[in-house]
């Protein structure tokens, strides 16, 4: 396949991908039990409904995962075809290894959540819903560590993106100043918010670079590529 090719595979995923996580978080709040403690969502999902539509909403959340990944191998791909780099790949290996951290625990959330939603509705004491709820906070713990690795490899893979893109015809040095700027001031968040997420949520500021690279991808790809010298950096 080559690198317009690439590119405009790519470009339909880095559209999709951030549209897709959008209307997960629009559709949760519209659709899913509102719980407002530990015990409360153990209540809910108690239910088979809601833990089949809690998991449902997470499996088809990790397909932003599996999207993700395609956008970073295309990039890459259409970033060394116009400008050779390793920082480019370099990205596509940090932003790999980030989606699937990201998938993977999206699914062990939501099974966890299931599977104990299912374990407390067979519990008959109030202590041992208590120990179940007291679980349930320490087992959250794991997503939250999950949460702030995806944070720290999809930063880096944005900030080395951004880099790559500087003296390139399809992204220019404004593209890559932005990615950069803008991951390196959420990653900041993250940190300071470790391991809880960051205050306030600004990611949606990332979302919209990604698609605006990809939009680039896209007008781009249907025009003749423009080789640049190669470089190691």
């Amino acid at each position: 396949m080559d690198s317009r090719k690439w590119a405009r595979l790519a470009g339909w995923f880095g559209v999709l991908w951030p549209c897709l996580f959008l209307a997960i978080v629009v559709g949760a709040e519209l659709f899913l039990p509102k719980a407002h403690s530990t015990a409360e969502d153990l209540v809910t999902w108690t239910n088979l409904h809601n833990r089949r539509m809690d998991m449902l909403f997470h499996t088809v959340a990790a397909i932003v995962g599996l999207l993700g990944i395609g956008w970073c191998v295309g990039l890459n791909e259409w970033l060394q075809a116009e400008k050779p780099t390793i920082l480019s790949k370099l990205a596509m290996v940090f932003g790999i290894a980030g989606f699937s951290i990201f998938t993977a625990m999206l699914i062990v959330q939501g099974s966890v959540q299931s599977g104990m939603g299912e374990q407390f509705a067979e519990l008959t004491s109030d202590a041992q819903r208590n120990a179940a709820t007291a679980m349930l906070r320490s087992l959250r713990l794991v997503d939250l560590g999950l949460d702030f690795t995806w944070d720290i490899f999809i930063a880096w893979a944005m900030i080395l993106f951004g880099g790559a893109m500087f003296h390139t015809r399809s992204f220019g040095k404004y593209l890559g100043v932005a990615g950069i700027l803008i991951s390196a001031f959420l990653f900041s968040l993250d940190v300071w918010n470790a391991p809880n997420p960051a205050e306030p949520d600004l990611s949606f500021v990332a979302l919209v670079w990604v698609v605006a690279v990809s939009i680039q991808m896209l007008r781009h790809s249907r025009t003749p590529l423009a080789i640049n010298a190669s470089t190691p950096f």
